[in-house]
């Protein structure tokens, strides 16, 4: 069955060309633009040649593919497909080429070290929120890096890349398979036998993401590196417990948005701009309007001003490192 899904999925499948180059056209429609990295398949940015439309093609030549491999394409296919993700899917006699939509904004490495506090906060908060989503879709990362999560300033949400180690999972399901490249930054239980629970190994991951916002390295583990901001208590605290070293230690990703890191932030922010409208002689209206979570959070664009200008100048360069 594994061997078939290539062609069980007819509705992704197009006839395309067996040569690829920088500017190629597949299928009449995607025009590849710049090869940015090669690992399992070679990953390129493309756009549709009608429309314009930035994307990913990730292509894959079939004769260097066993049946897992096979089997990695069709879970990495299905993965982009829950997520909202995918494309198009095609094929020629000789390759597999998965086409995606691009990233928007600025990978979370070129934003190291140049946040305030408050941008920190906000970045953290929207990185945990996609994760969160990805969860709730049945899709465990298992891959969460800093060059693998882009801020969008503009919707101030964190977009997820790099889905090459992904996997679905159901409550309750459990996984013996690892990815195939572990670093300082993979769980614990990924370097032991056994199998293991998916969710807990992306909020170890999340946390050392966390824990180079806050240190200023892109590099990782960045324990030994010296703080760029001041580490609030309530996110010594947090860490804490994202990095600990047995799973069932790690929060819900639902608890890690209920601590005081965030709440006690909402409402502070809140208050502030009370006595901002009030001594701005706002209507009783508009004060309660300014007052509201909602209001407090969309107010101001957070992290704004340093994503805007990273986007512009860093993005082709930090998908080249994927």
């Amino acid at each position: 069955l594994k061997l078939q899904f290539l062609y069980l999925i007819g509705l992704h499948m197009t006839t395309t060309m067996d040569h690829v180059n920088g500017g190629a056209l597949l299928a009449g429609t995607y025009r590849l633009q710049k090869r940015l990295a090669t690992s399992a398949g070679t990953c390129y940015m493309g756009a549709h040649d009608a429309t314009g439309e930035e994307l990913l093609v990730k292509v894959f030549e079939k004769k260097a593919l066993d049946w897992r491999g096979m089997a990695r394409v069709q879970c990495e296919v299905e993965v982009l497909e829950k997520m909202g993700r995918l494309v198009d899917f095609l094929q020629s006699s000789a390759k597999v080429y998965v086409v995606a939509s691009a990233p928007r904004g600025v990978p979370l490495c070129r934003l190291v070290g140049q946040l305030s506090a408050d941008e920190t906060r906000a970045v953290v908060e929207a990185l945990v929120r996609s994760v969160s989503e990805c969860h709730k879709l049945g899709v465990c990362h298992r891959n969460l890096r800093p060059h693998n999560c882009y801020y969008d300033p503009a919707t101030r949400t964190v977009m997820l890349t790099d889905y090459s180690c992904a996997a679905l999972f159901i409550d309750g399901c459990r996984f013996e398979a690892r990815p195939a490249v572990l670093d300082a930054a993979s769980a614990p239980e990924l370097r032991a036998k056994g199998q293991y629970d998916g969710a807990p190994v992306d909020v170890f991951a999340l946390g050392k993401i966390v824990q180079c916002l806050f240190t200023g390295c892109t590099s990782l583990p960045p324990d030994s590196c010296a703080l760029t901001l001041a580490l609030p208590a309530d996110m010594q605290q947090l860490l804490a417990q994202l990095l600990a070293l047995r799973p069932a230690d790690r929060p819900a990703l639902a608890d890690v948005l209920a601590s005081p890191y965030f709440t006690e932030y909402v409402l502070t922010r809140a208050l502030s701009l009370c006595v901002d409208v009030e001594s701005e002689g706002m209507t009783s209206e508009g004060s309660f309007l300014s007052c509201s979570a909602n209001s407090s959070m969309s107010a101001q664009s957070p992290a704004s001003s340093a994503a805007e200008d990273a986007v512009k100048s860093t993005r082709d360069a930090a998908l080249s490192s994927m």
